[in-house]
């Protein structure tokens, strides 16, 4: 085997093609790595709450289920609307028509005999908290009868998320700082970060009765939590 030759291939293969061979530095042999956490909070009032509701109706035949839930959703949508709801803060999330057996005393389905359902959910956005439990009562008394839940949230979430995470970013750093200057060594440079947002909301779920008034309800307060994982490089 001529090995000069196959030595003049390797070599014009590196030229051509830019191939390098990799080198462990004195450095990367003698540093020390840490590990460290950080976390950053951030706690504000919501100002926005977004409701999720539905009108669900029931008749012996689709037609008339169909037309009882319609006659709701258009009383609920021009009423929202003089209410000073935006027609995008109304939007539909779901739309189901299903029919089901109807049963006799023993609960035995009858042959032949339904009846039809029908279900028409919304997302709707109050962006003045003073007027949600108006906009609730208003739904009740024009035949919206289940809420999934009211999540409250804040309008500026992307601006308490980027503080969070600088605060995050700090403890981090400064964790590395202390740890460094406790065993005596300098921080030469950043290795690897992860992060994890985190924004707890507020929640309320509940079943609703026509001619039955909501609750006064509280936003409460929303934490916005970030954590960071960082590994730093020490040097002496």
């Amino acid at each position: 085997m001529n090995y000069k030759k196959i030595l003049i291939v390797l070599l014009g293969m590196i030229a051509l093609f830019g191939i390098s061979i990799p080198q462990v530095s004195a450095q990367s042999e003698n540093s020390t790595i840490i590990k460290v956490k950080g976390t950053g909070e951030v706690s504000l009032n919501p100002d926005l709450a977004l409701i999720n509701i539905a009108i669900a109706t029931t008749a012996d035949d689709s037609k008339t289920a169909i037309d009882e839930n319609r006659k709701s959703a258009l009383a609920i949508q021009q009423g929202l609307s003089e209410m000073g709801l935006k027609e995008d803060d109304i939007r539909t999330t779901e739309y189901i028509l299903y029919s089901l057996s109807k049963t006799d005393k023993d609960g035995n389905p009858i042959d032949g005999q339904y009846i039809y359902k029908v279900n028409l959910a919304y997302e709707i956005v109050v962006r003045d908290l003073s007027m949600l439990n108006d906009v609730l009562n208003f739904c009740i008394q024009n035949g919206a009868n289940n809420l999934y839940g009211i999540n409250f949230d804040y309008s500026k979430r992307s601006e308490a998320l980027a503080q969070a995470r600088e605060l995050a970013i700090d403890h981090a750093n400064a964790n590395a700082q202390q740890i460094a200057e406790k065993f005596g060594k300098k921080i030469d440079h950043l290795q690897t970060f992860s992060v994890v947002d985190n924004a707890m909301i507020p929640l309320v779920s509940t079943k609703l009765v026509k001619d039955v008034s909501t609750p006064p309800i509280d936003s409460g307060f929303m934490t916005i939590t970030v954590s960071v994982d960082m590994e730093f490089a020490l040097t002496d």
